[in-house]
C-alpha cells in the first residue's frame, strides 16, 4: 500500500511538472524550449541563466509559473526547478509537502538532440524518466530555420535596454513559429524575455 501511494504521488508529479513545461511552449513534448525557440539565442548557444517562466490565460492572468536554472552547450538543454515554489492549481499546499518529505520537489528536464533523446528526472528519488525525442524535434535540431525579425520598439526589460521584435521561425517543412523576444542591447544581443501566444 506504501508503495502504491509512493508511486501514486510521483504519477502526479510527473504529471504536473510535464504539464508546466509543455504549457511553456505547445507542442514542446515536456521541453520547456522547443527546437523553434532555442534558435531565437541566435549566437549564444553556451550559457546558464535563471529563467522566470509563466503561462496566462486569454486574460493574462497567470495561471502556472515557475523559476528554472537553465544551461545550454551547443544545441543541449538541461533546466531544473524546484516545484515546491512552482505556482500551479494542480499542486495544493498538501501536495508540495508530501514531495518535500519524499524528496521530490526537485525535477531536471534535459534534452539531447545528439542522442535523440529528452530525460525527466528527479534526484531526490534516484528515478528518471528516459523518452525518445519527436521525429521532427530529432530532424529539425540539426537543421538552420529560416528567421524572420521585424523591430517594433524599445523598451527596458529588468534594467537592461532592449530591442523589442516580432519573430517568425519557420522550419523546412514550412510549419512556423511566432514570438515577441526582447534582446538586450548591453548583452550582445542576448534574449532576456520572450513570449509566445496559442490558441487555448
Amino acid at each position: 500500500m506504501k508503495m502504491n501511494y509512493r508511486l501514486g504521488v510521483i504519477a502526479v508529479l510527473f504529471a504536473a511538472s510535464t504539464c508546466l513545461l509543455q504549457a511553456q511552449i505547445p507542442g514542446a513534448t515536456g521541453a520547456p524550449l522547443n527546437s523553434a525557440m532555442v534558435k531565437l539565442f541566435g549566437r549564444h548557444t553556451n550559457f546558464t541563466a535563471t529563467t522566470e517562466m509563466r503561462v496566462l490565460d486569454d486574460t493574462r492572468a497567470e495561471t502556472i509559473s515557475a523559476v528554472l536554472s537553465l544551461a545550454m552547450l551547443d544545441g543541449k538543454m538541461r533546466a531544473e526547478t524546484d516545484m515546491s515554489k512552482m505556482k500551479n492549481k494542480m499542486l495544493t499546499s498538501a501536495l508540495i509537502t508530501q514531495m518535500k518529505d519524499m524528496g521530490a520537489d526537485r525535477t531536471v528536464f534535459i534534452s539531447r538532440p545528439d542522442k535523440k533523446v529528452t530525460y525527466l528526472a528527479y534526484p531526490g528519488l534516484n528515478i528518471y524518466v528516459e523518452q525518445a525525442m519527436s521525429a521532427a524535434d530529432a530532424e529539425s535540431s540539426g537543421k538552420e530555420p529560416k528567421i524572420t525579425k521585424t523591430v517594433v520598439g524599445k523598451e527596458t526589460v529588468a534594467g537592461h535596454p532592449c530591442e523589442k521584435s516580432k519573430v517568425v521561425v519557420t522550419d523546412d517543412k514550412g510549419k512556423t513559429q511566432d514570438a515577441i523576444v526582447w534582446n538586450a542591447t548591453d548583452l550582445q544581443g542576448f534574449p532576456v524575455q520572450m513570449e509566445t501566444t496559442e490558441k487555448g
